[in-house]
């Protein structure tokens, strides 16, 4: 058995619950990223892509936020039937079962968290302006804004597309192909039986294909064996970071078009009275007083 620490997620619904919070605020940054691009780009479109592109979004986040549900509760379940199998039958026949069945719902975890960065690609170009706003997957896009030959690579958010690409996106695009096409990413699990007590304790752990696949995880590694349900919380964390992240750029690309005109549309501070973008109460920034 490893003697390495274990790394694992002690309350998944406050985790869960923290999620479902940075997706409201996500949802509300899709509404001030519209009014930017009325405010500082065109006031009579824009609306209504940005907000195909926000439902989007926000549908395959809280389906991957459903699959993680399904996936803990059914971590739970055959937690409680590998104990129940084991102490009356003293067998693990069961346990590689549960183990691919699991390994099933993480997995259509990966396609929806995924997706969400195709969706977020078409959005930038459409915020560039670049190709009339046709769809574009998020692996254009990568390319594009390194290709010095291309129009994306000259803006505002081209390095940070760059950056969140190479230490994120790019992994888990990677990871998916292998799954698809190359191999299964089982993870190990263990069962420790207390005859004194007549407890058994089931603990699945996360595939060598996501651990090595990710720095952190990888450092992680070197000390800790790391759990499936630490691994997926991490990796949706990691989404929504880089999604904040992207959309903070692509609010940066659509004031870099301000002519310098008084706003039409504004948010007065309430206490300076300072006139300021309207889309700026929706970004949940915190306003100096």
């Amino acid at each position: 058995m490893s003697q390495k620490k274990i790394l694992d997620i002690s309350d998944t619904n406050q985790e869960l619950k923290y999620i479902e919070s940075e997706i409201s605020i996500i949802n509300h940054r899709f509404i001030g990223l519209s009014l930017d691009y009325r405010t500082y780009i065109n006031q009579n479109v824009g609306e209504s892509v940005i907000f195909k592109h926000r439902d989007n979004v926000s549908y395959r986040l809280r389906s991957s936020v459903f699959h993680l549900r399904m996936m803990f509760v059914h971590l739970h379940n055959s937690e409680k039937a590998i104990e129940q199998e084991t102490l009356q039958n003293s067998g693990l026949a069961f346990a590689e079962i549960y183990k691919q069945q699991i390994s099933s719902i993480f997995e259509s975890f990966i396609y929806h968290t995924v997706s969400v960065f195709d969706y977020i690609g078409s959005l930038a170009n459409f915020i560039s302006g670049t190709k009339n706003g046709k769809p574009m997957k998020w692996t254009q896009i990568a390319k594009s804004v390194r290709d010095k030959n291309n129009k994306l690579s000259e803006s505002k958010f081209a390095k940070e597309f760059d950056k969140i690409d190479r230490e994120f996106v790019a992994k888990l695009y990677d990871y998916r192909s292998m799954l698809i096409h190359r191999e299964i990413d089982f993870g190990g699990n263990t069962v420790t039986w207390n005859l004194m007590q007549g407890k058994v304790n089931t603990v699945f752990y996360a595939g060598s294909g996501v651990t090595r696949g990710f720095k952190p995880l990888k450092q992680l590694c070197s000390e800790h064996d790391l759990t499936l349900k630490y691994v997926a919380m991490w990796l949706i964390k990691e989404a929504v970071n880089n999604i904040n992240r992207i959309l903070f750029a692509l609010k940066d690309e659509i004031e870099s078009n301000y002519s310098g005109e008084e706003f039409m549309m504004y948010y007065q501070h309430p206490i300076t009275k300072e006139k300021m973008p309207a889309s700026t109460p929706y970004w949940n920034i915190k306003i100096n007083k």
